[in-house]
């Protein structure tokens, strides 16, 4: 008999601790449900905060940058603080030595281009004005969305630079004509690579004895195009910085160059990896 009600006794708290555990744990899902509700909420809260922000730091970078809404030549940009005792905006030459050293170094890259395609010296002076202020208007826009704190692939942000642009390139295309237009394009990607490599090293190729000639000189070039690498150096930048894969640029180049060549070509990889460490 002692037995029969020890047993039942053990039963009837084996039945109540089982009742309890599983009251326990169903109080714990529901606490876990409670805390995953609360922080799909919170994590729906922040996402909503995060988007108001960059919708508002966007509307920062336009009012900042809304003075590019029409072309003009860079020298006569206008000051908006007035001196005491001003009445109308100063005009200035906003470093003078600067903008004449781009200039020129914009003719010397872009002049024979716009011989060939028969521009007046008006008109060449003209798209060289153009080219800087397109070059002031990406300057402005960088310095907006870094002082804003945007990621430079913000949504908006590539828009935005093409509203910029466009009446730079609705007046380089009047200029041009269509053909001319599309020559240009090209002309631009081809000098680039002959500006930032090419040029640079023909010191190096003259040293060695072994200068390229003009063919190889554009082989070089469709190879440089053909194995760039693009890279963000910090994520606030809108643009990108062009790399090159060297040997993949030699191997594209074995059964053009001669070896004293090739070897100019690993010299100067060698002195582009050591100057970005």
């Amino acid at each position: 008999m002692v037995a029969l009600i020890g047993g039942a006794v053990v039963f009837v708290y084996q039945q109540r601790t089982i009742a309890e555990l599983r009251e326990a744990d169903a109080r714990t899902k529901r606490e876990v449900a409670m805390l995953a509700t609360e922080s799909a909420e919170n994590v729906k809260a922040r996402a909503e905060a995060e988007k108001e922000a960059t919708k508002l730091r966007l509307e920062a970078v336009t009012l900042k940058v809304a003075g590019h809404d029409r072309v003009q030549a860079p020298r006569e940009r206008v000051v908006a603080a007035l001196p005491a005792g001003e009445t109308s905006p100063t005009r200035v030459v906003i470093d003078t030595a600067a903008v004449e050293n781009k200039k020129a170094q914009m003719h010397r890259r872009y002049d024979a281009f716009f011989q060939q395609r028969g521009l007046t010296p008006e008109q060449t002076e003209r798209m060289i004005e153009l080219k800087l202020q397109q070059a002031e208007a990406s300057e402005d826009l960088q310095a907006a969305v870094e002082t804003a704190g945007l990621r430079g692939d913000t949504k908006g942000i590539e828009a935005m630079r093409s509203k910029l642009y466009e009446p730079i390139t609705n007046e380089v295309r009047e200029i041009l004509g269509a053909d001319g237009y599309a020559a240009y394009r090209n002309y631009e990607t081809t000098s680039f690579y002959r500006a930032a490599f090419v040029e640079p090293m023909s010191d190096m190729f003259a040293v060695a004895n072994a200068p390229l000639s003009s063919e190889q000189a554009g082989q070089l070039v469709r190879a440089l195009d053909a194995n760039k690498q693009l890279r963000k150096v910090k994520p606030t930048n809108i643009g990108s910085e062009i790399t090159m894969d060297w040997e993949a640029v030699i191997g594209q180049m074995s059964g053009a160059l001669t070896p004293a060549q090739v070897n100019v070509i690993r010299v100067y990889a060698d002195r582009q990896k050591t100057n970005k460490r």
